[in-house]
Formats: C-alpha cells, structure tokens, sequence
C-alpha cells in the first residue's frame, strides 16, 4: 500500500465508514484475543483520543486531527461560545439551538488528518496474545512494529480506508 508523508484530508463520510470499518475487525479480534480487553483510539505521535462520529466533539477535544478551515475555525468559535455563561444560566435555548444547527451545517465542510491512526490499546497486558496479534492480518503489518519492546498495535491508518476500500472482514 502506498504510504505518503503529507497527509491526505479526508471527508466526514470517509472517517464514518474508516470507524466502521475499525469496529467491525475489532469485533473479530475481541473474539480471537478476548484476554486483551483491545478498545481503540485515534492517535499520532502523542496524540490521542477516543474515536466517535461527533465531529464537533472530536474538533473541540483534538483540533490538530482537521485540517485548517474557516469550518473548523468557526465550530471551535461556537464551542467556546457555547462553554460560557450568562447571569446565572447557559445559553438561550434558542441561541442553543442556532449555534447547534449553525454546528451541522458546518460539519460536513471539515476535513480529517488521514495520517491518523486507529490504533489498539490493552484492558489487560496479556504479552503472548500481544504478540500474536501483532501478526494477525486485521492489523496494519507494515505500521505495526514486530518487536517485543513495543505493543503499540496499528488497526488502520484513516488513509488506508480511502486508498484501498473496506475489506468487508475478507481478510
């Protein structure tokens, strides 16, 4: 598979069918290392989250993962927006309800870093189940490292889905 250094911007749908495509071969794998207790998360570097469609949320919690647009400039205005206070309450619930829906006209225009990563973290260190899923096809093999000083496990990078497609659990 073809890996480049910049990132290739990928579409809120996309990333919806990338998370899909993560949580159905991360099923399979809870089915074949129960022992690990394996959850996701996106990361990069020392980047790193919880996956989730809520863009909004994601944008507000790690802006660094959407490319830099006047869609997520102004959602992260709006976010703050709705984070203040007023005499003694929140927001109007009619502003409320003006920023939400000004928040999902927005979405659809934000564009996700696919150098991010979906990546496998551990309820329980079981190192020999570790190790045999590090080979397990539904892993990324090429960014998963083989060597027993790391359990870093690479699922999918956000990329691999666009370039390649969904594997339909096939592999």
């Amino acid at each position: 598979m073809h890996r480049t250094d910049q990132p290739l911007w990928i579409t809120p749908a996309d990333f919806r069918a990338v998370l899909s495509e993560a949580d159905s071969r991360l099923s399979v794998l809870r089915g074949r290392y129960p022992s690990l207790g394996p959850y996701p998360v996106l990361a990069r570097g020392g980047l790193q989250t919880e996956p989730t469609n809520d863009l909004p949320k994601l944008v507000g919690i790690l802006p660094d993962l959407f490319a830099d647009n006047p869609a997520k400039s102004e959602i992260l205005g709006l976010l703050g927006k709705k984070g203040e206070t007023r005499k003694p309450g929140k927001l109007r619930a009619a502003e409320k309800k003006n920023q939400e829906a000004r928040i999902g006209e927005l979405s659809p225009l934000l564009r996700i870093d696919g150098s991010f990563r979906v990546e496998l973290r551990f309820g329980n260190l079981d190192y020999e189940s570790i190790w045999k899923l590090k080979a397990d096809p539904l892993v990324d093999q090429e960014l998963t490292l083989r060597s027993h000083a790391s359990i870093r496990i690479v699922l999918m990078p956000l990329s691999a889905f666009v370039v390649a497609g969904p594997s339909n659990g096939a592999r």
